[in-house]
C-alpha cells in the first residue's frame, strides 16, 4: 500500500470512531503501519495495530488513489 494515498473516513466510520474513542491519528497509523494485515469480508482489508494493552482493528477498502476507512474497534487480540 502506498503512503501517498489519501485516507477518507466514511460517515459510519466517523460515528463509530467517536463512540469507540478512536482518533484519526490512531486509525491512520493502523492503516499505514499495521502490525498485521489480512483480507476481510466484502473485499475489505483488516489491519491490526497494538496500542498499549489494546489492539485497534481497522477495516478499509483500497482504490487506486485512496484508502476508505470503513470501521474500527478496540480489542484484546
Amino acid at each position: 500500500m502506498s503512503t501517498e494515498k489519501i485516507i477518507f473516513i466514511s460517515s459510519h466510520a466517523h460515528i463509530r470512531m467517536l463512540e469507540r474513542h478512536i482518533t484519526r491519528a490512531e486509525a491512520e497509523s493502523t492503516v499505514r503501519t499495521p502490525d498485521l494485515i489480512e483480507p476481510a469480508k466484502r473485499g475489505r482489508i483488516r489491519a491490526k495495530k497494538r496500542f498499549g494493552d489494546n489492539i485497534l482493528h481497522v477495516f478499509y477498502k483500497e482504490t487506486p488513489t485512496a484508502i476508505i476507512f470503513v470501521t474500527g474497534y478496540w480489542g484484546k487480540k
